[in-house]
């Protein structure tokens, strides 16, 4: 592609287009003016979550999506759809959209360019937005909108920043470039080895910055940027800027890039360079020899075969001669005698096991395998077994695969087998069983439980009528110098056991980390668990026993497990084909036996012209326990390298997108593996895996598998079979003993409560049978004064039962859309990550707050649900009220009474309203303190809220305050002092010591509290990121200045004069206190609460002290109004920092909270920067 007319960046380049463009001059006025209000009102709403809560999603492919990219690409193709109804839209989350089936002009919409880079707070992100026509780019706009800067490329205009004329420099040699790229880590195979010899040649190499480094490049502060696997939303808008600029943009081969979108387009890969000085582009595109590799390794692989088949013949033209032959033979019985160095023999990766312990119980003669293994007889093994009887049987006769199984060690009692251990690490435990016909005990009918000191392995354990012989595979790291086996029969039965083998197995099997399915990322510490073989599949190939393994272990053919066997075909080679790679520890035979490799199964012959199915298989699992899922993939069915793509799905989730095996392997027929952790949370249907075509440019529709390993993980109490642990802890934190306290507890409540209704049923009033409801009056909990109402529109389909939860009334959607005034924009009072908030009226003309979630949000599925069973058990007066809700056709709708003066925060900072007195936000901390000590103490667990903040402490009209927002609730624990919960809470409140072990406790909303009371004090945010380092977070730099005695000194200045400096004082301390580093020092919120009041009746008697015209007015209770717009923001020159901390109050500056909805003000100080 290439810019419109002639420019120049004053460094002799000069670009025009291939043809002139037809587009005239009013239409083009008119198509930036649009894309210019597309841009804005996709900043508007990425401004708002920027820094802020939200959810986090997965897509497909794995990557990122947040609500801010789907609700930013919504607005901006409401407004292109608007504004030009004949023009087609490409949006990265969506997809094409037309009215047409053609269209001359498509725009190409990426709302986020960096989504990574915006959850993490780094404002390096960008919106893309490409005006196409005929295929072809003529405007493109890089819109930063944190930063407020926006690079604008009009075909035959030029590239501006902010209206400004911008151009690429000059740079002659790589040695003197500044290269970007968005990471290091996006590279692979080739496109690695071709990345890393530009960047072995340039000046600086830089990282991260996606789309903005292009815009740093087209304004002459970056020289090169290289990336690799780009789809076309993602460099479409950058090519009228880089060119406009006078720069340079193709593909790794120099080939202009292009894209022609339409409703069959898919949104292939791209690798691209760009440049600021052709010279500089040239030399990037020689160093990635990017066209003369592919067409060597194209040509190399093609010819493979007819090589390999030339080469066989010329060799056996040379046999012809005698001397040959018999020089030859001699060579041949060498060979035989020497395993060749050039084929990965078994004998290059045999595994001497430190530990190798085989007992055949129960037999009186030790029995030989036929590949060399020996299991011991029950007299040698007797020093292993602490048993109280010598219970044994043997039965000669029965039809069993192995002797282990014909005799067996019989226990009443319980009985330990105890092995030393010479060697710490992964061990193999494998245990045979077979119920031999006996006198003793009938075996089939035995129930019994086995454990080591640490695992659960089997829980009340029986045949349950089987007739064949049943093998527990375990691979348990052993850090201990001896392990023992307890058998523990149930009450009147027996355990047995046939063989037991206990065996070493190689560091290199299990590593520490493994890719996590759901939520997508590294999952480490796999080392802590112990596992439990399932399933070993060798996927098209035959069964694998354990003396043809390498490891003692066996694999099974994969046709029973398809779903349909109709859509796969098998392959196989060789097993002599397959390279384990000579250089890599990971990747050896004793992952998986050349046999696994050597076979596949992949996509069979479904007589369509476009293959796009998948193969699927289904495994029985049980769904309480997470799984390591290892993947095995040898290409052994391409011709070529780069000729296969393909997904892999679990459980229907992207577990590995775009599977390259050539970029990864480097070659055909090289082994590989991938481990997975699928948590027990996405196990509900059991486990399925799938392959599909990945559609990607010159690939195959072909998708291949090769082995599957499903391991069983064990739980957070070390038990694979049962939830409760060797110690009687059970999962989730209660053991037996609470279990059967709670079970008699729960029956007495029945009872009481039972007698309770009792009673109310006499005292029924005389008018029940007119009153809306049965529930209204007999059960105790209900909200407020709102009667439980059945829908007007009949029955409802809902996840709750409303009349035995407390939930209040049920709303149909109807009724909500119509109070809403149809869900419009301008009732809507607040905005979050769960959704938006609408103010409401119901009924006679009551107010209320009506927050509708996003159906399509998981995590806002289970904020939803949270918080409506933590509202329906929950009745306090500093505790938001629940009116109602609906979920009505997958709706997440909750109805909360409604808090006119809105949040705390808004009071403080940030909105202009009139400043609280000391008095005020004394009796405002102290109603917050109730709600949350009711929390903690007011329910026979308590509940910990998780997300204390100013912006969830709410005022009614009367300033009275009230917590709000329970979506990241827990139940407190019994019988622990903690919950381990993967974290969460909002930036600059979250306890230092829940962030760090994980764990939480009431006492984390201690912290959070006292955050919220030095926000009281200083009228900032808890994190400001303007301010000096020292000054960002307020918590750390309040209590320095606490400890120095000076805290007066950083006090809001509307309180000055105004706060008896004992009350100040109380006050500080019980902040202080809160913010301890561990959670034992911190007060309770009880103790929190004394110290509040007491602070007030400091305050109450200063005050009397006084005269009326020496009181500082407050704000009457009444509605305020609406906050006025925020002040301009100043430069960077007048926001410089005072020496003396007081001074830095300046509101325009400091005082901009960094979850406001404005959300620029955060990075004000770079607002007159230019690209860097």
């Amino acid at each position: 592609m290439a810019s419109a007319s002639m420019l120049s960046n004053g460094n002799g380049i000069h670009t025009a287009p291939t043809s002139p463009l037809h587009v005239p001059e009013h239409d083009l006025v008119r198509f930036v003016d649009v894309a210019n209000k597309v841009a804005d009102a996709a900043g508007e709403i990425i401004r708002k979550y920027f820094r802020n809560k939200f959810e986090i999603l997965d897509k497909d492919d794995s990557s990122p999506v947040t609500i801010a990219d789907q609700s930013a690409e919504e607005t901006m193709v409401s407004i292109i759809s608007e504004k030009f109804p004949s023009h087609a839209i490409y949006g990265e989350e969506k997809g094409w959209r037309s009215r047409e089936k053609r269209a001359d002009y498509v725009w190409v919409l990426d709302p986020i360019d960096g989504t990574k880079s915006f959850i993490t707070g780094k404002p390096l992100f960008g919106t893309l937005i490409a005006l196409l026509q005929n295929g072809r780019p003529i405007l493109g706009i890089i819109d930063q909108p944190v930063l407020r800067e926006r690079w604008i490329g009009i075909s035959g205009k030029g590239t501006t920043l902010n209206g400004q004329q911008v151009s690429t420099r000059t740079c002659a040699t790589l040695s003197q470039a500044y290269m970007y790229t968005t990471s290091p880590h996006l590279f692979s195979g080739d496109a690695e080895e071709a990345f890393i010899r530009v960047r072995s040649k340039v000046k600086i190499p830089l990282y991260g910055c996606d789309c903005y480094a292009y815009a740093l490049l087209a304004s002459g502060f970056v020289d090169l940027v290289i990336e690799s696997g780009l789809k076309p939303y993602d460099f479409l808008a950058l090519i009228p800027v880089i060119e406009g600029a006078g720069g340079v943009i193709t593909d790794w081969k120099g080939h202009p890039l292009s894209w022609e979108a339409s409703p069959s387009s898919l949104p292939r890969s791209f690798n691209v360079v760009a440049a600021g000085d052709k010279q500089i582009h040239q030399q990037a595109l020689d160093s990635l020899q990017w066209k003369f590799d592919m067409e060597k390794r194209g040509k190399k692989h093609s010819n493979l075969r007819l090589h390999q088949h030339h080469h066989h013949h010329s060799f056996l033209s040379s046999m012809a001669s005698p001397t040959t032959l018999l020089i030859f033979i001699f060579l041949a019985f060498s060979f035989s005698l020497t395993p060749a160095s050039s084929q990965p023999a078994s004998s290059t990766f045999t595994f001497i096991p430190k530990d190798n312990i085989l007992i055949d119980c129960g037999a009186d003669t030790p029995y030989n395998l036929p590949d060399g293994r020996r299991f011991k007889s029950d007299p040698e093994s007797n020093s292993f077994l602490k048993a109280t009887d010598e219970l044994k049987a043997t039965d000669t006769q029965a039809l069993v695969t192995s002797p282990i199984y014909t005799s067996c060690r019989i226990f009443m009692q319980e009985a330990k087998y105890s092995f030393h251990i010479s060697q710490p690490g992964f061990h193999w435990l494998r245990l045979h069983f077979f119920p031999v016909k006996t006198d003793v005990f009938d075996l089939q009918k035995a129930t019994f439980s086995v454990t080591t000191d640490k695992y659960v392995l089997l829980h009340n354990f029986n045949f349950n009528n089987n007739d064949k012989p049943i093998l527990k595979e375990y691979l348990l790291n052993i850090t201990e110098e001896k392990i023992t086996l307890t058998f523990s029969p149930l009450k009147n039965s027996a355990a047995f056991i046939n063989g037991i083998e206990l065996v070493s197995a190689p560091d290199r099997l299990i590593f520490d980390t493994g890719s996590a399915l759901f939520p997508v990322g590294e999952f480490s510490g796999l080392s802590n668990y112990a596992f439990q073989a399932i399933h070993r599949l060798n996927n098209g190939g035959p069964l694998i026993t354990p003396t043809n393994d390498t490891l003692g272990r066996t694999w099974v053919p994969d046709q029973p497990f398809l779903t349909h066997q109709e859509l796969a075909k098998t392959a196989s080679v060789a097993t002599n084909v397959i390279k384990f790679p000579q250089n890599t520890p990971t990747i050896s035979p004793l992952i998986a036996p050349h046999t696994v490799y050597a076979s596949v199964s992949e996509m069979g012959d479904a007589q369509v012209n476009t293959p796009n199915f998948n193969v699927s298989w289904k495994f029985d699992v049980d769904t309480s326990f997470s799984y390591l899922i290892r993947l095995h993939f040898c290409d052994i069915v391409s011709k070529g390298l780069n000729e296969l793509y393909f997904n892999v799905f679990v459980n229907e989730k992207m577990a590995i997108p775009n599977l390259d095996l050539s970029a990864i392997t480097g070659a055909l027929a090289v082994p590989y593996y991938k481990d997975i952790v699928v948590n027990a949370s996405l196990m509900s249907d059991g486990l399925t895996i799938q392959i599909g075509p990945a559609q990607a440019d010159g690939g195959n529709a072909n998708a291949i598998l090769n082995g599957i390993e499903v391991m069983k993980m064990s739980n957070s109490v070390d038990s694979l079979d049962g939830e409760f642990g060797v110690d009687g802890q059970k999962e989730g934190g209660s053991n037996r003993g609470t279990v059967a306290a709670v079970g008699f507890a729960m029956m007495f409540g029945a009872f009481v409560g039972l007698g309770a209704m009792v009673v109310k049923w006499h005292k029924r009033p005389q008018d029940w049978q007119k009153r809306n409801s049965f529930s209204s009056w007999l059960l105790p909990l209900h909200a407020g004064d709102n009667s439980f109402s059945k829908n007007s529109m009949g029955s409802h389909k809902s996840m709750f039962n409303s009349s035995t939860m407390g939930l209040g009334r049920y709303f149909s959607f109807a009724e909500l859309q119509e109070a809403t005034k149809n869900w419009d924009n301008s009732v809507i009072i607040g905005v979050g990550g769960f959704g938006n908030v609408y103010l409401a009226v119901i009924d006679d003309g009551t107010q209320v707050a009506v927050k509708r979630g996003n159906p399509n949000s998981e995590q806002g599925i289970t904020e939803f649900q949270t918080e409506i069973q933590m509202l329906s058990k929950l009745r306090h007066r500093h505790l938001v009220s629940l009116i109602g809700y609906c979920d009505e056709n997958d709706e997440m709708i909750l109805v909360y009474e409604y808090m006119a003066n809105g949040p705390f925060r808004d009071h403080l900072y940030g909105k202009n309203l009139p400043p609280l007195s000391w008095k005020q936000r004394l009796e405002i901390s102290i109603g917050a303190a109730r709600g949350l000590h009711y929390l903690h103490t007011g329910t026979n667990q308590g509940i910990i809220h998780r997300d204390v903040k100013t912006t969830n402490i709410l005022l009614d009209e009367n300033f009275t305050a009230k917590v709000s927002d329970f979506g990241l609730s827990k139940d407190a624990p019994m019988g622990q002092g903690h919950v381990s919960t993967a974290v969460k809470g909002s930036f600059g409140y979250l306890d230092p010591e829940y962030f760090r072990r994980q764990q939480l406790t009431d006492k984390s909303d201690v912290y959070s509290f006292g955050v919220v009371l030095l926000e009281v004090l200083c009228a900032r945010a808890p994190l400001n990121p303007q301010l000096p380092r020292e000054q960002v977070n307020l918590a750390d730099w309040a209590m320095q200045w606490k400890r120095k005695g000076l805290l007066d000194k950083i006090i809001d200045p509307a309180l000055v004069g105004t706060i008896n400096p004992e009350s100040m004082k109380k006050f500080a301390e019980a902040a202080e206190k809160c913010l301890a580093d561990y959670g034992v020092d911190r007060p309770s919120m009880g103790d929190v609460l004394w110290n509040l009041e007491y602070a007030l009746q400091l305050q109450d008697a200063f005050t009397q002290g006084k005269s009326e015209d020496e009181t500082k007015p407050c704000p009457t209770p009444t509605t305020p109004t609406p906050p006025s717009l925020p002040p301009t923001v100043p430069t960077t020159s007048e926001s410089q920092p005072s020496p003396r901390p007081e001074i830095n109050v300046n509101p325009s500056v400091e005082n901009k909270p960094i979850e406001d909805h404005s959300g620029t003000a955060m990075f004000a100080q770079f607002a007159n920067l230019s690209g860097r």
